[in-house]
């Protein structure tokens, strides 16, 4: 192959390449939500108070964390008594 030639396929490889990182949006990766996220309800299902519930299923069953959790992947809570969780659960609740 001459050296125009292949200067040209290098010059096509290296203009794909950058094509393929900025179209159609820049960037390979994205973080979205799995669930809807759309008012304070939802955020409160989702994170304090409403996470606490699928923590505390956890707890009590390890197994629990497969139906919980990206890929069975949760992290295990060092052991709370259910009447401390509750307490903080409903001082949250008061102080909203």
């Amino acid at each position: 192959m001459s050296d125009a030639r292949q200067d040209a396929k290098q010059d096509a490889q290296r203009q794909a390449a950058l094509d393929y990182h900025e179209f159609p949006r820049p960037g390979k990766l994205e973080i979205r939500a799995t669930k809807p996220l759309a008012n304070g309800r939802d955020l409160s299902r989702a994170y304090s108070p409403g996470v606490a519930e699928a923590c505390l299923d956890i707890q009590a069953e390890p197994a629990a964390r497969r139906r919980f959790a990206a890929r069975g992947a949760a992290w295990l809570p060092p052991a709370v008594p259910p009447s401390s969780a509750s307490a903080i659960s409903a001082r949250w609740r008061r102080n909203r």
